[in-house]
């Protein structure tokens, strides 16, 4: 259905990966990651489908750092401390600064790179709400592993979605 931004075995760098928006699924459960419409909601790996809460970018920072942005949302995703659940926020914090480690299968995990989250960097989906916190100390399997989705093919989807569902006389 999607077009994976990251393909298996490739070499990418964190600067690939700030060029074009992209849709994120978690391998955990196959769901997409989301906000919802309240900027005070958590980001969440709920979603059957694919719609403007589901669009993301990342932006280099430099030295290898990025922040993770919401298009919906216009501002930069963040946590406020180790455990605690990402939010979209408009403050330039340190706690939205990630590095990137792309692994060989074309998955992602993200780590903060904040000086108190070095016992527990990694993002993770966690409990039963499916919230995405800055948790683990070390990938955790399947529940800290993203996949990118190259936003080009949701919205050629969606044009022919329109196209073939407007109403016809």
């Amino acid at each position: 259905m999607f077009e994976p931004l990251l393909q298996s075995n490739e070499i990418y760098t964190h600067k690939d990966l700030t060029i074009q928006p992209f849709i994120i699924e978690c391998d955990g459960n196959g769901k997409f990651v989301r906000t919802y419409d309240s900027s005070r909601s958590a980001l969440h790996a709920r979603g059957d489908r694919v719609d403007i809460y589901s669009l993301f970018q990342f932006v280099d920072v430099g030295s290898g750092i990025v922040k993770l942005y919401s298009l919906r949302h216009r501002s930069f995703l963040s946590a406020i401390g180790v455990g605690w659940p990402l939010f979209p926020r408009v403050e330039d914090e340190d706690w939205s600064r990630f590095q990137v480690h792309i692994n060989s299968d074309g998955t992602i995990n993200l780590s903060s790179t904040h000086p108190l989250a070095k016992d527990g960097p990694f993002i993770s989906v966690i409990s039963e709400s499916r919230i995405l916190r800055v948790a683990e100390r070390e990938p955790r399997k399947e529940w800290s592993y993203f996949r990118l989705y190259d936003v080009q093919t949701y919205l050629r989807e969606l044009d022919a979605f329109v196209t073939d569902s407007t109403y016809k006389a």
